[in-house]
């Protein structure tokens, strides 16, 4: 399995993908607005100091994860989904191992997810990596991770 950077060629397989796990879990899909982000993940995610990460294992797409600028210091996982047939394999730790270094490397302080935009499950494995919620947010807490820059 290999992790590598996503791009236009890419988007057809990213959306397949996307889409089965949406529908898997009872979520509309609608790509003319909440997926419209995956028409152009070169804009819309590098273009906005963002990351865009496939997983693969010998050529074909198991794994995404991407995430683009909120403002200055926050940096917002907006995609994570995987394979129905690579889950429990360890490709959503590495993916998120990767947003959280690229976090790290471009100097971001914090890393937000809009609950709603998770799977179920999606929840516990974000908090096994340190992501919490804040009390004093609104009722619909973005979950959150503290960048602890190494030198």
């Amino acid at each position: 399995m290999q992790i590598r950077l996503g791009n236009r060629q890419d988007e057809s397989s990213i959306n397949q993908l996307v889409f089965a796990v949406m529908k898997e879990f009872d979520l509309t899909v609608e790509p003319d607005r909440t997926e419209s982000d995956l028409k152009n993940i070169e804009a819309n995610y590098f273009g906005h100091d963002g990351v865009f990460l496939i997983a693969e294992e010998e050529g074909k797409l198991i794994g995404i994860a991407g995430a683009r600028r909120s403002n200055d210091c926050v940096l917002e996982l907006v995609r994570m989904a995987v394979d129905k047939d690579w889950r429990g394999k360890g490709i959503a730790r590495q993916l998120i191992s990767t947003v959280l270094s690229f976090a790290n490397d471009l100097g971001y302080k914090q890393i937000v997810v809009e609950p709603a935009r998770q799977y179920r499950g999606g929840m516990d494995f974000l908090m096994r990596f340190g992501f919490t919620s804040d009390v004093s947010e609104d009722a619909q807490k973005p979950w959150y991770y503290r960048v602890n820059h190494q030198n």
